[in-house]
């Protein structure tokens, strides 16, 4: 009669007839895996003992817990260890937890080995084998412990350590790796420690050459393992050491001045990536012959000087966010002998219109006080609800538009004389109805 579960709990003096003889009630499904290198027969290096299987309800397994002991006074082992099981008496009956099967068709189960290598006289028991056997048989196997003593390990290489700018994408490099039985090997990156609020993660952690993209600046340590399927090298790690982004400097845009003139520079652009508070330090790197302007308040973000000599005068601004300097931002200041003055527009006097009207405006009184040619740039700022109108000749003196809606049109006016705007002039043109 097939053992019940009930009854194998229940007749340990049974259980303990089974374990002598390496028969187990359990039940069955097998995991097939490549056919591998197990190693070499560790015979009475390693003790092994396979303990009484209990029911596993969670699994519907029959587990045995599994103790190996490093008997060696001087060897330490490092990688795996593949627990050979087999044959399995009668048919049916299956390792549900098996890591592969051997070329011979056996069922085995690697274990794997802590970091450091099973030590002399060191033992460690949280491996088990499961067995599933649906009909509840008892059953009997034979076992065989095979692994890699010594130095017969990989050695990983993950390349050297780095300094990447924040924001930058990484790419490792454990091709340098090595087997010294030649064995391909399988590569395990991890991130070992990151700065704190990092969510940066290793892409394609298991292959030879991952990526990462540093998301806070600080060091990240970056650990590579690689085994080759039978021992595992000691895990190495590099260095990613990421600065903190420098500030950025912005000196405002170049400026035209009159001798005499007090020439106001503008800094506020500037700003640090991370928000820090900004020092500020403007020097002249350029000035023209004969002047003696210096910078007041050259320390701010606004500092200010007087154009005493016509020509250029080059300022440079850097600023500090108390760990770093920002590179330097300039800015250029053409000072003419003679104050230029911005022109004046005249966009001409109100008007009246019926719709449908054409209506002509008239820009020709605007003037530049130096005499200079004027660029005009006429725009609508007001329309009637509706209306499409458009101007003509928006770039000359004269445009004009038809007026398609009856309401109230405002025209702005701005012209340049090659180097100042002047201020906006308006019109109004109130359209009625026929």
């Amino acid at each position: 009669m097939l053992p019940q579960r009930h009854r194998f709990h229940s007749l340990p003096a049974l259980i303990g007839l089974c374990a002598s003889l390496g028969w187990w009630p359990t039940p069955g499904w097998a995991q097939t895996a490549r056919k591998p290198a197990l190693g070499t027969p560790l015979g009475a290096q390693i003790g092994l003992s396979v303990g009484v299987p209990t029911y596993n309800a969670d699994t519907d397994t029959y587990d045995a817990p599994i103790t190996l002991h490093n008997r060696s006074a001087k060897k330490t082992f490092h990688g795996a260890f593949n627990l050979v099981v087999g044959p399995i008496e009668p048919a049916g009956i299956s390792l549900a937890n098996a890591s592969g099967t051997t070329t011979g068709g056996k069922s085995y189960l690697s274990i794997a080995l802590p970091d450091h290598g099973l030590a002399p006289h060191q033992r460690i028991k949280d491996n088990v084998l499961s067995f599933a056997n649906a009909d509840d048989a008892h059953f009997k196997f034979q076992r065989k412990l095979y692994g890699y003593p010594g130095s017969k390990r990989p050695t990983a290489v993950p390349g050297p350590d780095q300094s990447p700018a924040l924001g930058d994408t990484v790419t490792l490099d454990g091709s340098g790796s090595t087997d010294p039985r030649g064995l391909a090997l399988r590569y395990a990156w991890s991130i070992a420690a990151a700065p704190t609020g990092s969510t940066a993660s290793l892409s394609d952690p298991a292959s030879a050459q991952p990526s990462l993209t540093p998301d806070q600046p600080g060091s990240y340590q970056i650990r590579l393992l690689v085994t080759d399927g039978n021992a595992a090298s000691d895990p190495t790690t590099l260095t990613l050491t990421v600065a903190s982004p420098p500030p950025v400097a912005d000196a405002g845009g170049d400026q035209t001045a009159g001798i005499g003139d007090t020439v106001y520079l503008d800094g506020t652009n500037s700003y640090d990536p991370e928000d820090a508070d900004l020092g500020y330090r403007w020097t002249f790197t350029q000035k023209p012959q004969g002047s003696q302007a210096s910078l007041a308040d050259a320390d701010t973000d606004s500092p200010s000087f007087v154009a005493d000599q016509a020509g250029t005068y080059q300022v440079q601004l850097i600023v500090n966010n108390g760990a770093m300097d920002s590179a330097p931002a300039l800015a250029n200041i053409v000072v003419s002998a003679q104050a230029d003055t911005s022109p004046v527009a005249d966009a001409g006097f109100d008007q009246t219109a019926t719709t449908g009207d054409t209506v002509y405006l008239d820009g020709s009184a605007s003037y530049d006080p130096e005499g200079a040619d004027l660029d005009y740039r006429w725009t609508f700022t007001q329309k009637p609800q509706g209306s499409q109108a458009s101007l003509a000749d928006a770039d000359t003196d004269s445009p004009s538009f038809v007026a398609d809606q009856a309401g109230t049109y405002q025209v702005q006016l701005i012209v340049n004389d090659g180097t100042y705007d002047s201020a906006p002039a308006t019109s109004r043109i109130t359209v009625v109805a026929p």
